[in-house]
């Protein structure tokens, strides 16, 4: 007798596992048809596309650009793309099985033309800073927005995402673009905004308020530099919702503190890139900002540090302590000694390992102790959901 085949229900949970790599999914669709119905849609839901880096990334990105540009089927079930291109701009290696630096741009357009259905278009800082190519036909089902070059060719296609939810803006010099009274408004409410870069004048404030004026009450998450850049630029304070704050490039001086003073009773607080500070520092870093006065809410419950705490002694207590007796911290994330060394030269070994796993036992030990949850810092303030695999 011939088992019975499993409800289709289940055999989705199975194979939307995220253990399953890509070349697992890609042999599913080889195995039935019901097989080929679950596994395509989740095989080419989200890619990584490697624009730089070795022959191997760029060869399998081509490879996958080649198979959305000839089936239109396939392309229409791609919902996350994510770009990895050099922050200069676009570049492949030389090589014959890949387009020229010239070709990649019209390669971009071509595939994302497309993509129809194209939800989340992500990128590393920096990795969109060339126009967004035409045609857009994926801009009316668009929902996240990483990041891309705020200019008069940005405030157009912001112009044209309803349903926008997640936008990452690099704030440029070229401020060329003024609000037409007659034109047509951005209408999205976001929930998360992220700010890098440090240009801003009188006219790009005025594109940032209407631009953001639907967001005052929807927005949850926002990422920006402690710098006057902020301060000329968003009204911090009409945002009446925000449960993230996330600092990066933060410098250690008072406009950290005069910024969080202006953020309402959040619940996170993420600390990234904070200038001046080397592997060496202690990463109690706290006690050395002014973030330590009541600038922090009495809501927050959460400190993400850009760092490990490794071996110093005693850090976790030392930045307890530094907080304002109204702080009561619960969860604490800190960065694993071994993503915080990633890219470093130097080959690891099962030692570095051990040692690195004793580390975070003896951190997560200190910190039951105070009552406080350690957790890995996240580094984003998208949604987990949203975020890309690299495929290497």
């Amino acid at each position: 007798m011939l088992p019975r085949s499993l409800p289709v229900e289940l055999l989705k949970q199975i194979l939307a596992n995220d253990v399953l790599e890509q070349a697992d999914l890609a042999a599913c669709c080889l195995a039935s048809r019901t097989f080929l119905a679950i596994a395509r849609p989740l095989l080419y839901e989200a890619k990584a596309l490697h624009l730089w880096r070795n022959k191997r990334a760029t060869r399998k990105t081509w490879a996958w650009c080649s198979t959305i540009r000839a089936t239109p089927e396939v392309a229409a079930l791609v919902r996350k793309v994510r770009l990895i291109v050099p922050s200069a701009g676009l570049s492949w290696p030389r090589d014959e099985h890949v387009p020229t630096d010239a070709e990649t741009p019209t390669l971009i357009s071509e595939v994302l033309e497309k993509c129809t259905h194209l939800e989340h278009l992500l990128g590393l800082e920096g990795s969109l800073h060339w126009k967004l190519p035409e045609p857009r036909p994926f801009l009316a089902t668009l929902r996240s927005l990483f990041y891309i070059l705020f200019d008069d060719d940005a405030y157009s296609i912001l112009c044209h995402t309803p349903n926008l939810q997640h936008l990452g803006l690099t704030l440029g010099h070229d401020w060329r673009v003024g609000v037409d009274p007659g034109a047509p408004a951005p209408t999205f409410s976001l929930s998360s905004l992220s700010l890098v870069g440090g240009f801003w004048n009188e006219r790009s404030a005025e594109v940032f308020s209407v631009t953001l004026a639907k967001s005052h009450a929807s927005l949850r998450s926002l990422q920006v530099p402690t710098s006057d850049v902020v301060k000329g630029l968003v009204d911090i304070a009409a945002f009446t919702s925000l449960e993230t704050v996330s600092l990066s490039s933060a410098e250690r001086d008072a406009s950290a503190a005069h910024l969080l003073s202006k953020c309402g009773d959040f619940k996170t607080l993420q600390l990234r890139d904070v200038a001046g500070m080397t592997d060496e520092d202690d990463p109690a870093l706290l006690p050395d900002l002014p973030l330590t006065a009541a600038a922090l809410p009495a809501s927050l419950k959460r400190i993400e540090l850009p760092t490990s705490f490794g071996a110093y002694s005693g850090a976790v207590e030392r930045l307890v302590d530094a907080l304002p007796s109204h702080v009561r911290l619960d969860t604490l994330g800190v960065v694993p000694r071994r993503r915080h060394c990633e890219g470093r030269d130097g080959d690891e070994d099962q030692g570095d390992h051990d040692h690195e796993d004793k580390e975070w036992v003896e951190l997560d030990k200190r910190c039951r102790e105070l009552n406080i949850t350690l957790v890995e810092s996240r580094g984003t303030i998208l949604p987990e959901d949203l975020l890309v695999a690299d495929e290497r």
